[in-house]
């Protein structure tokens, strides 16, 4: 679930498009401290496994591609010639597939000078073809007989001008051939039997022809794997010993300048390393690797991206994390890197990144793919202010972004500026229902870049949306001369995409089941019926669980019950926060009515433990860190011998520091 860059003479595009000819440009000042901002956007709610940079609609600026687990994205670019702001994305409204998808490539594949999408899915990998406008239509499944890919690299494989596929696997990998006209044909499916998460193309021994290096991850230590191909798209496994490190994520590039492509591997658990390659200035023989001892991130790398940050003509890293912000390391040019100390993101979890010129400025830009809304982080920021509701919203399955609110009173909404506000700012906001339709200004002081909005409960019998909208306005006299090179209209650039603030009035939902209430809501806001029959569970084999009785009787829900149906749907998670935030304490003050009489016994304390373990081993390794951490923080074992209670004054300090299980609730 990650998409580095990738490096070779011959190749079009990798899992993660790599566009780093803006960087390189000569003649361009070096960047001594590169410091990246968030711009402010919350694009999209889904997980999102991939994202990949390139002008998809061919008006000039990189437009955005992100595979999902519930639907793709593409997000357009709304600088050049769409007339908006740089760097300001808003969502094509196609959606280039609908499976599981955990990877893409990017490349031209039909031969028409655009570029279309390779999507690697945990179901039929799928291609589509791009019209030209980022509009994509499917041209074929590729069916076989894994069909459970994690990624896919694109490039010139063998002797013809059109794009190949190397797809990694849960299983063998595989290698499809272009026919030159969009479609593609197996030509190897017996390249391996691990779990593959990631491949990435270059020509590592310098003989024309694009090789594969596939990280592998598992808590077997499986050794990464490197394919070479011999001109023809024909790949045999090389001898070398490579790192057996449990690996998301892998880059190629030349990190030390002597002209052969070097490695940079995404470590899951351990360090991330620097392999270099002991061509060139190592001496040795060119294609085989050397890790290089250095000591970098460490634990939950999910992905690595190689770019020039800093504008010094080397290739640095930006490193993602699943639960911890993401970092910036530099290159010195000699392929040793230092961390820059920058933090980029919070800790809910970042699948993927990509680097591009994003705001057209001419320095190196990041668009994170997170496990909920991907975030844009710009070296200056977005220029001009604009406004921003900083909130994490959902995206429902008609396409709109969402709140659910069911707290009573106010919706209390943060605004946030893009860069603090040079004298006062009025954010101009737009409130329109079936009821009625009005605006309001909220003032920002100078130097200031947050206000709060209050959104009057309606109070609906079942449910009111309101949809609202931001904007700028600015009286300052000197707007001309603080916006000299800019648009002037970059002062009142308005929300790319209105939120859908969804009261709901929770009496009108079920009240005896937790998952009943849940599914209710999420069928209030708009998501697929068919997605969210939450309880339809099996509970025959879960009733013997030391925590059921507490649960039975008061909401029809437990621990187990949850853990399973998030094995089952890792997006849960993410999607219901909102309202586990709001009815996960309305479960702890039904338990606490035990009272003092009842105390969890250390046997009972160690089976919960257990029974966390064992789902932590069968889930993912997203999933399985997630729970692991989770416990560690909760200390499962601690809980023998207290009362219920005390046990739950415990599970109550975790709400507090955003963990409880078995259902996770995140503070906004």
């Amino acid at each position: 679930m990650h998409r580095g860059t990738t490096a070779g003479a011959r190749l079009i595009v990798s899992s993660a498009l790599v566009l780093l000819a803006v960087a390189l440009l000569p003649g361009l000042r070096l960047l001594a401290d590169p410091i990246f901002e968030d711009s402010g956007q919350r694009l999209g709610g889904d997980t999102s496994n991939e994202v990949l940079l390139a002008d998809l609609d061919q008006d000039g600026d990189p437009d955005a591609f992100v595979a999902n687990g519930l639907g793709n994205r593409v997000w357009i670019n709304q600088g050049a010639a769409q007339g908006g702001q740089a760097a300001v994305f808003q969502d094509s409204a196609g959606s280039p597939g609908l499976l599981n998808s955990r990877g893409a490539a990017l490349a031209d594949l039909d031969g028409n000078q655009t570029v279309d999408a390779f999507v690697a899915n945990a179901a039929e990998n799928e291609i589509w073809l791009n019209n030209g406008a980022a509009q994509f239509s499917l041209k074929q499944q590729l069916v076989s007989a894994v069909s459970d890919s994690y990624d896919a690299a694109l490039g010139l494989l063998n002797d013809d001008a059109f794009p190949d596929a190397f797809i990694a696997n849960n299983g063998a990998n595989e290698v499809w051939l272009n026919l030159s006209d969009g479609t593609m044909s197996v030509s190897q499916d017996e390249l391996g039997s691990g779990w593959s998460r990631h491949v990435v193309l270059g020509d590592v021994n310098n003989d024309g022809a694009l090789d594969a290096y596939v990280a592998n991850g598992t808590t077997f230590a499986q050794a990464d794997e490197l394919w070479i191909n011999n001109g023809e798209g024909v790949f045999a496994l090389s001898a070398q010993s490579l790192d057996t490190d449990w690996n998301e994520g892998a880059a190629l590039g030349d990190l030390d300048g002597d002209g052969d492509l070097d490695l940079f591997l995404a470590a899951w658990f351990g360090q991330d390393s620097v392999w270099f390659n002991q061509g060139g200035a190592q001496g040795g023989q060119i294609g085989l690797f050397s890790e290089s001892s250095q000591a970098l991130s460490a634990t939950s790398s999910t992905d690595v991206f190689l770019t020039d940050v800093d504008l010094d003509h080397d290739l640095d890293a930006v490193i993602t994390k699943f639960s911890q912000p993401n970092e910036v390391w530099l290159n010195d040019g000699a392929g040793h890197f230092t961390d820059s100390g920058q933090r980029l993101g919070g800790n809910a979890g970042t699948y993927a990144v990509a680097a591009s010129d994003l705001d057209l400025d001419q320095d190196v830009d990041l668009f994170f793919a997170n496990f909920g809304a991907n975030h844009v982080f710009l070296q200056g920021g977005l220029g001009p202010p604009s406004a921003w509701f900083n909130v994490d919203a959902r995206n429902n399955a008609a396409g709109s972004d969402i709140l659910p609110w069911v707290k009573p009173g106010d919706a209390l909404l943060p605004i946030l500026l893009s860069s603090p506000a040079p004298e006062q700012l009025d954010v101009q906001v737009a409130i329109v229902s079936e009821a009625q339709s009005r605006t309001q200004l909220i003032p920002i002081s100078a130097g200031a870049s947050t206000a709060q909005l209050a959104v009057p409960n309606p109070q609906p019998v079942v449910s009111e949306t309101m949809t609202l909208s931001l904007s700028v306005t600015s009286s300052l006299a000197s707007k001309q001369s603080l916006l000299a090179g800019l648009q002037k209209t970059g002062m009142a650039a308005s929300l790319v995409n209105p939120l859908d603030l969804i009261f709901l009035n929770e009496d009108s939902g079920p009240r005896d089941c937790l998952l009943c209430m849940i599914d209710w809501v999420l069928k209030q806001t708009g998501f697929e019926p068919s997605f969210w029959q939450l309880h339809h569970v099996q509970l025959e084999d879960l009733r013997a669980s030391p925590a059921w009785s507490y649960y039975e009787d008061q909401f029809k829900a437990h621990n187990s019950e949850l853990s399973a149906l998030i094995l089952g749907h890792p997006a849960l998670l993410w999607h219901t926060f909102d309202v586990l935030a709001q009815w996960t304490p309305g479960v702890v003050q039904a338990d606490k009515g035990q009272g003092d009489a009842v105390t969890i016994s250390g046997a009972q304390a160690q089976e919960t433990g257990a029974l966390l373990q064992e789902l932590a081993n069968e889930a993912g390794p997203a999933l399985s860190h997630r729970i692991q951490s989770e416990a560690a923080a909760l200390d499962v074992a601690a809980l023998g011998g207290l009362s219920m209670n005390a046990a739950l004054g415990r599970v109550e300090q975790r709400i507090r520091d955003q963990i409880y299980l078995p259902a996770v609730a995140r503070q906004n």
